[in-house]
């Protein structure tokens, strides 16, 4: 059952059978089993950034780049390097959980089925740094134009910006033309 009044959500990550939520304030709110303390949340959890619910184990990274880990220890057995670097991102599911550290390093912790834990070569990818902002502006025109031809020009323009500025721009221009299709002419009848 989720907590009665929890307002400010920011992000929320679902575990095996607890689930995390992180608060605008930073502060994290686990509900749910507790059977190897995984909501059990300790007081060092403070200025988070990232959460992350898996299996048994919860992971949370402070905005300075600290990974703090709780819960079962077999899903969360890191060397000492992830919690010794500053790490950007975090996940966990079923057996295994990952850390990921700002200079490239991937480090999983759990269950090594299928080689996950195996040694990869690390490539040096460049560091993204992620704006969380959206701007959406949304303008629109129509001229009707009352001539021999009925002409209308429609004009819209929908520019989003996530964390990068982009532009689209889409232009749509419906004509119509009226003409008669028959022409009657009355014949005066003596």
């Amino acid at each position: 059952t989720v907590p009665p009044g929890l307002t400010n959500v920011m992000a929320v990550s679902a575990g095996e059978n607890h689930t995390l939520a992180l608060l605008s304030n930073g502060r994290v709110i686990g509900w749910g089993s507790n059977n190897k303390g995984q909501i059990k949340i300790p007081s060092t959890v403070s200025d988070i950034v990232k959460i992350a619910a898996g299996r048994e184990c919860s992971l949370a990274i402070k905005a300075d780049g600290t990974l703090i880990t709780w819960g079962n220890p077999m899903y969360l057995n890191f060397p000492a390097a992830a919690y010794s670097a500053a790490a950007v991102s975090v996940d966990s599911a079923n057996q295994n959980s990952v850390v990921g550290l700002r200079d490239g390093r991937i480090f999983v912790a759990g269950v090594n089925r299928a080689n996950v834990m195996t040694s990869r070569t690390v490539t040096n990818t460049p560091f993204i740094t992620q704006t969380p902002s959206a701007t959406r502006q949304r303008t629109a025109t129509f001229t009707p134009l009352n001539t021999a031809t009925d002409t209308a020009t429609a004009t819209a323009t929908f520019t989003p910006t996530v964390s990068r500025t982009g532009t689209n721009t889409r232009t749509k221009t419906p004509s119509r033309t009226k003409m008669p299709s028959s022409t009657r002419t009355a014949t005066p009848t003596p």
